[in-house]
């Protein structure tokens, strides 16, 4: 039975706002000399409208989508409580379950086929980030004491702890000087405040990329601290989303050349590490768009089709474990053309054929990489649905002002271009992989603080001087 909030009993949620106040004591606590009476208020506030999104958008899923374990964060609620269950029945089924994801008897084999988002057959090696969060929510129920609402207060805590670290490698960067110009970006990113203030992988997700980015704008003043917090971002990347992480290659291949840049001439390091990918990038975009990547969701083919692709999508990968890295990709997309096609969401499109050779590939990049950067399709779709095209427009325009910052300024920004780089290497994949524009932004929020924060923060500055 999908865990509604008008199911949640009322003792439980008071449990849930006693230990958001505790928490919010315990924080403040530490931060009283650090912050000002004005920025604590402002976290604060901050805090309370990610609880109130958080509630409406936990709301809205089970209800719209109440015949499919009520979306994501329903279905997530859903199955930790039928793992939570079995404690009763095999507590060792329970505890290996949790430990290793393996049951060992046939109570645990039994539950596992009642939890339907429990296996994945067709993930192509990327790993199951839906039974390790499945894992992960169990235990935290079993910790709560089976409160639903201290969980969903838990999750939020993640994602608004992983705000105020990019909020502080921000600061570091700029040394204050943007920082009234950074917090509207941390602040009022729509897909980030939607997606982290629900129950799921992207709080997580975000405290992984706030790791990150905090441990490379500390690697100097703070090294220990800084070891730590990248290998805990890495290691959530790893665990829930890694193809997060591989995107992140560009950007340390950029990472080396800097290094090396006193080696070099500076115009040759920028060129090198940071000018060349993005020359083609403004180049490739003016062609881009004579060539319609998308149609919208009316066009989808036929439900035998899309059996058909999916039934041969799971005999390869059973049949022939030796797939290639780009026909992982391309039956990885036919996958989620089928997932799409059942659940009929509102933001779906059809894309184009991917044969899976290089060749088509590189031919289309460019289409994939401009779906991923400008979000244009939003437009193509009912207006209610504009914001979130509004939103990748503002951050495309923070690409280019961080264009403009690398160019003017003469210096390859270790900063600047990392952040970059990553960004542009995820809108691509997610511009050939996803039919859904709502799942596109939803795995951006994970890199859209730092990349909204550094534009924003830059201009800021500029306009100060």
């Amino acid at each position: 039975m999908i865990v509604r909030l008008q199911d949640i009993p009322f003792f439980d949620a008071i449990k849930g706002l006693i230990a958001l106040f505790l928490c919010l004591g315990v924080w403040w606590y530490f931060n009283r000399t650090r912050l000002s009476l004005k920025e604590s208020i402002a976290w604060i506030a901050l805090l309370i409208f990610q609880v109130g999104i958080g509630i409406g958008t936990y709301w809205y899923q089970t209800n719209k989508y109440a015949d499919s374990e009520g979306g994501d964060a329903g279905a997530l609620f859903l199955n930790a409580t039928k793992l939570l269950d079995l404690r009763s029945e095999s507590p060792a089924d329970f505890w290996s379950l949790i430990a290793t994801g393996k049951p060992q008897t046939i109570a645990g084999e039994t539950a596992i086929i009642h939890m339907k988002i429990w296996n994945k057959s067709n993930h192509y090696g990327l790993g199951n980030e839906k039974q390790r969060m499945v894992r992960a929510t169990a235990l935290l129920l079993f910790i709560s004491g089976r409160s639903y609402s201290i969980v969903f207060i838990c999750f939020i805590l993640i994602a608004w702890i992983a705000i105020q670290m990019f909020d502080k490698a921000l600061t570091r960067i700029f040394k204050n000087t943007g920082r009234k110009f950074i917090w509207p970006a941390l602040f009022l990113s729509p897909s980030t405040l939607m997606w982290s203030s629900v129950p799921g992988k992207e709080s997580l997700l975000l405290l992984g990329s706030a790791g990150i980015f905090w441990g490379i704008s500390a690697a100097k003043s703070h090294r220990l601290p800084a070891i730590l917090w990248l290998s805990l971002g890495i290691f959530l990347m790893v665990e829930l989303r890694v193809f997060l992480l591989v995107c992140a290659l560009p950007a340390t291949v950029f990472w080396v050349v800097v290094q090396l840049a006193p080696y070099l001439n500076k115009w040759a390091s920028a060129l090198i590490g940071l000018g060349i990918p993005l020359i083609a990038l403004l180049m490739v975009q003016v062609w881009a768009w004579k060539h319609q990547p998308s149609v919208l969701r009316s066009a989808y083919q036929s439900q035998e089709e899309y059996e058909r692709q999916n039934g041969e999508s799971y005999a390869r990968q059973v049949q022939q474990p030796g797939l290639n890295i780009l026909e992982k990709l391309k039956f990885k997309r036919l996958d989620l053309e089928v997932e799409a096609l059942q659940k009929n969401p509102a933001t779906g499109v059809r894309l184009r054929a991917f044969d899976g050779s290089l060749k088509e590939l590189i031919a289309k990049s460019p289409i994939y990489l401009i779906r991923g950067m400008t979000g244009y399709e939003w437009f193509l779709l009912d207006w209610k649905y504009w914001i979130w095209g509004l939103e990748r427009l503002v951050f495309f325009a923070a690409c280019l002002v961080l264009l403009w910052a690398f160019i003017t300024e003469k210096y390859a920004n270790l900063n600047v271009g990392q952040i970059l780089l990553w960004s542009l290497s995820l809108c691509f994949l997610m511009g050939l992989l996803m039919p859904v524009l709502g799942n596109i932004s939803r795995y951006l929020a994970v890199i859209h603080l730092p990349l909204l924060g550094m534009g924003i923060g830059h201009f800021g500055i500029k306009i100060e001087h």
